[in-house]
């Protein structure tokens, strides 16, 4: 028996496949959360770089980490 969590993710699934993709649409999404995170007072961020240490540190991490299982992936 199917759960219905996994109908609905099949019904997902061939919902997206099937839907084509609307750029422009897109677009007006992206522009209309960039609105409302400005009308809440996220952005402009007061402090730009607060915490870029923190995203340059798990960029580093990301980047070794996929490097050395590309490396392994070929010695295989």
């Amino acid at each position: 028996m199917k759960r219905s969590w996994q109908v609905f993710e099949k019904f997902e699934q061939d919902l997206i496949g099937s839907t084509p993709v609307d750029y422009f649409a897109n677009l007006r999404i992206v522009d209309e959360l960039f609105r409302q995170a400005k009308a809440m007072g996220v952005f402009p961020l007061k402090e730009p770089l607060a915490g870029i240490e923190i995203d340059i540190e798990r960029t580093r991490i990301f980047n070794s980490v996929r490097r050395h299982s590309q490396t392994n992936s070929k010695r295989s």
